[in-house]
Parts: structure tokens; C-alpha cells; sequence
């Protein structure tokens, strides 16, 4: 992928600069002695050089402005992360809250039909779709239950779209970081203060494991 994208912005450099040569020949063409049936020689390895810096000037300035293309989409899908990541929070919460009435106050009602090793003695916080579903499924009422089903779907829908937001702010952030590492960009990035793009990290949380949960 990283040498198609540099074949690709080499080819793009030479198609550039031999336009930017043919165009600034056609002007010292124009310009030049009307005397001759030749281009000077002069005027030819002007015309190259000049060709060199324009076609310099045109690369840079798209560039340029595919860069700003693609920090904006980064911005964007760094937005809707935290939107989605709000109502993934809020969804979360009430299941939370459903789960603690459940458990709370008809532990002992649903312990009776239910078989024990399904029904769960305690739980600390609901973090996902999956985990919430699994304690629906040892709760009758909370299973037969059309809300609590459609809070499971809405959660399910948040965490898929929050996984395709992180995926494309990391896309994102690969290209728009190739971008200002490939040569020519490389060579002004301290002049326009261009800094590489950090990651998407998912935020995990690890438990100590205790002697206690162990059993010692």
C-alpha cells in the first residue's frame, strides 16, 4: 500500500513537471526572439527550470490541499466519536439502572424458576450489548420484555457505529500521517508546523485480580 501511494505521487510529480516544462516552453516560445526558427537553447533550460518550480509549486499547493481535506475528516470522525460515545454512555446507564432494579427486587421471584448457575449473584457494571444480553437471558420478564430488547438493539447499533467511526479516524489519520511523511511534504513540515496524527486508543480498564477472587 505504502509503495503504491509513493509510485503513485512520483508519477504524479513527473506528469506535473512535464506539463509545467511544456507550458513555460510554449511561453518562451511566445516570447522569445521572433527571428528564429529555434528556441535558444537559453530559453530551453529556462523553460526546464522554471517548468521544475512551477510543477514544484502546483504539487505542494494540492497537496496542500488534500491535507486539509483530510484533517477535517479527522476532526469530523473525532466528533462523532464522542457524540456516539455520549449516547453509547447514556444507553448504557439505563441498563445499568435496569439491571440493579431487576436484581434488587426480584432476585429472589425469578430465582425460583430459573436455573441458579443462570441466574447471576452479583455484577459490578454493564459495559456492553453482549453483557447486558446475557443477563437478560437469565431473567424472564426482562427477556419477554419489548423495551429491554430495544435497548439491547440500540446499544448494539451505538457500539457498531462508534467501531466504524474509530475505524475510519484511524484511516484517516494513516493517510493524512503518509501525507506529510513522503517526500516532498517531509521537507516542510517544520516550516508549516505539521504534526502526525495520534491514533484512536480505546480506553480499557483492567481489574486487579485479588487473592480473594482467586479462591486463596
Amino acid at each position: 500500500m505504502k509503495k503504491k501511494s509513493v509510485s503513485s505521487a512520483i508519477l504524479k510529480m513527473m506528469g506535473i513537471t512535464l506539463l509545467s516544462w511544456i507550458f513555460c516552453l510554449l511561453i518562451s516560445s511566445i516570447l522569445g526572439p521572433k527571428d528564429k526558427d529555434e528556441i535558444p537553447p537559453f530559453y530551453v533550460k529556462l523553460s526546464f527550470i522554471l517548468g521544475i518550480c512551477l510543477a514544484l509549486i502546483l504539487y505542494l499547493g494540492l497537496a496542500f490541499n488534500e491535507l486539509k481535506k483530510r484533517k477535517q475528516r479527522i476532526k469530523s470522525s473525532g466528533s462523532n466519536i464522542k457524540i456516539v460515545e455520549a449516547r453509547q454512555d447514556g444507553l448504557l446507564d439505563k441498563a445499568n439502572r435496569v439491571a440493579d432494579a431487576y436484581m434488587t427486587h426480584e432476585k429472589e421471584v425469578f430465582e425460583a424458576a430459573t436455573p441458579a448457575k443462570l441466574v447471576p449473584k452479583s455484577i459490578v457494571s454493564i459495559k456492553s450489548s453482549e453483557q447486558f444480553s446475557n443477563l437478560v437471558l437469565a431473567y424472564l420478564t426482562l427477556k419477554a420484555n419489548e423495551n429491554v430488547a430495544l435497548l439491547i438493539n440500540q446499544i448494539k447499533a451505538s457500539e457498531d457505529s462508534l467501531a466504524n467511526f474509530k475505524l475510519t479516524y484511524n484511516t484517516e489519520a494513516e493517510l493524512y500521517n503518509g501525507l506529510i511523511n513522503s517526500f516532498p511534504i517531509n521537507l516542510f513540515r517544520g516550516l508549516f508546523k505539521l504534526e502526525d496524527q495520534d491514533y484512536y486508543a480505546s480506553k480499557t480498564e483492567t481489574t486487579e485480580i485479588t487473592d480473594a477472587m482467586l479462591g486463596l
